[in-house]
């Protein structure tokens, strides 16, 4: 067999997670880890689609995001926009100040101060901005 090829034997030791001799994970621990992750991921989606507010509590619980941070929550709307629900999103973003003490107004500053419009044409600008969320419905919630 060639060097490095095969992967220790896991240790138990102490009731504490099994490590190679070395002390790094085993690959079924990756694996158990990244399959955890991917679940909780899918529960924050979820969670989110029914109610935003719990599927950002949800992430943070998880450790997915830093849920007092509204950059953080702004990335996290940002990067899975095309899996979470963009009514959701609209409507989260659309909040009005007085909810959460303002958090979903500089959630909002922070997604608008993450996109890049350098370059691009007023409609163009406009097209990008919007296509991470629907506009809600009421009209008091565009201003």
């Amino acid at each position: 067999s060639s060097e490095g090829a095969e992967i220790a034997p896991a240790e138990q030791t102490n009731g504490t997670a099994p490590t190679t001799p070395s002390g790094k994970q085993s690959l079924v621990q990756i694996y158990d880890s990244k399959k955890k992750r991917r679940e909780e991921h899918t529960r924050a989606i979820l969670k989110f689609s029914q109610k935003p507010s719990a599927g950002i509590a949800y992430a943070a619980k998880c450790g997915h995001i830093d849920g007092a941070d509204p950059a953080d929550v702004a990335r996290y709307l940002l990067q899975n926009k095309e899996e979470l629900d963009k009514t959701q999103i609209g409507e989260y973003l659309g909040r009005e100040a007085e909810y959460q003490n303002g958090f979903s107004i500089k959630v909002l500053h922070a997604y608008v101060d993450s996109l890049n419009f350098s370059g691009l044409l007023f409609d163009d600008a406009i097209r990008y901005y919007l296509s991470g969320f629907r506009l809600p419905g009421e009209a008091q919630k565009i201003d």
